[in-house]
């Protein structure tokens, strides 16, 4: 095992692991390497850790304090800054003084060299280089977030289908007809989805009524005997379907179209419509893995042995299907961030206080003279993606050897 584990992580070069373990810092500590408050203050003889403190405000933790709303460069006399952040803006900061697209090479108003926007600045004086830094954050819990949902789904779905097939499943006609009944009530009602329904307890309220609705047709139509009866459920069939129905739809454009549907978009509504779109790959590999292996000696082993089909799925199935799963992660998340980034680009992605690489090569399209908001951000972007693709180039090459 430890071999194995010891091939996975030398099939890529030493290079593409300190940009992951960068981009993983950055998304981590962007509030620490960018920021307009120092991490470490002295404020009227106390000491003070702004950066943590403002965290605990935003969370709702602790109460604002006064010394929060003094920038590093509007410090009064009782103010002292000892230990400050790499960078001395947030994404959002706006430098008055420096406004109007301030080159990376050009002059600039700033009292040291500490003070300096060294990739420049947007119209607002907005520092590019902090820009890159949170939008680093973001590319990151957003190909993270995304990847993930498409891999439990994909994953769920896919041993289900590759296990099952069309002759393994069975459902009784009851559970059939009450789970049609139920549908005709969602449809007809808007049951979740209607803008009257906006209250959080409401909508909790409903779906528990929905499920013991679900229950107890489900309880009443098991007393008819003809109803106890099971059906066959071709579950592989039924898969297959929803994997050339979700292939015929433009991804990109559908995304574009259901965005509106938010009405705050956010990493989690953005990563969710990108998961969603992406786990069909993932589930047609899994699939496929598992037709390989359900008729296996060791599989029709344990089959034997009286194990659940729970156990079976978990214990010797998962295991098996991992290798491709892994493999399409790596590209899931690359493509990931390029969606969010081509979405932010076009003005459809995330909200106006999210800052990511899209909205700066957005800005820049704004101004073509201010070549800094899209060349820098083009490159992140770039690096990212094709770390993410020979990652899983490297790791496909050895999964196949």
């Amino acid at each position: 095992m430890r071999r194995g584990k010891d091939r996975w992580y030398r099939a890529y070069p030493g290079w593409i692991r300190w940009v992951l373990i960068g981009w993983f810092a950055l998304a981590i500590l962007a509030p620490f390497v960018a920021n307009e408050r120092g991490l470490v203050i002295r404020y009227r003889e106390e000491i003070h850790f702004p950066v943590f403190h403002q965290w605990g405000v935003d969370a709702g933790i602790v109460p604002h304090q006064d010394y929060l709303r003094f920038r590093l460069h509007e410090h009064p006399q009782d103010y002292q800054t000892l230990i400050g952040p790499l960078i001395p803006y947030r994404a959002e900061t706006l430098d008055a003084s420096n406004s109007n697209y301030r080159s990376p090479l050009g002059h600039q108003e700033i009292s040291s060299w500490y003070y300096r926007h060294w990739l420049g600045t947007d119209q607002l004086g907005r520092d590019t280089l902090a820009g890159l830094v949170y939008g680093a954050r973001t590319a990151w819990w957003v190909g993270m977030l995304a990847t993930a949902l498409s891999i439990i789904v994909g994953l769920f779905f896919g041993l289900i289908s590759g296990y099952y097939g069309n002759d393994r499943a069975f459902i009784s006609r009851g559970s059939v007809l009450a789970g049609c009944v139920v549908l005709l009530v969602v449809l007809s009602e808007d049951i979740g989805w209607s803008h009257q329904s906006t209250q959080t307890l409401e909508v909790l309220l409903k779906w528990g009524l929905l499920v013991g609705l679900f229950l107890l047709l489900l309880f009443g139509f098991h007393r008819v005997p003809s109803l106890k009866k099971r059906i066959g459920v071709p579950i592989d069939r039924m898969f297959l379907a929803v994997i050339g129905w979700f292939k015929s739809l433009p991804g990109l454009v559908v995304v574009m179209a259901l965005l509106p549907l938010f009405k705050h978009t956010g990493i989690w509504s953005l990563a969710l419509l990108i998961g969603l779109f992406r786990w069909p790959l993932i589930g047609q590999y899994v699939r496929a893995e598992m037709l390989r292996i359900r008729h296996l000696p060791f599989m029709e082993s344990v089959r034997l042995l009286g194990l659940s089909d729970r156990r079976i799925l978990i214990k010797h199935a998962l295991p098996n299907v991992w290798p491709p799963v892994i493999v399409n992660a790596a590209f899931g998340v690359g493509a990931a961030v390029a969606v969010e980034s081509a979405l932010s680009f076009l003005g459809l992605g995330l909200g106006l206080d999210q800052v990511t690489w899209g909205t700066l090569m957005n800005a820049g399209r704004n101004y073509f003279p201010a070549w800094w908001l899209t060349v820098f951000p083009g490159i992140a972007l770039f690096i990212v993606v094709y770390v993410c693709n020979v990652l899983g180039d490297r790791w496909l090459a050895q999964y196949n050897s």
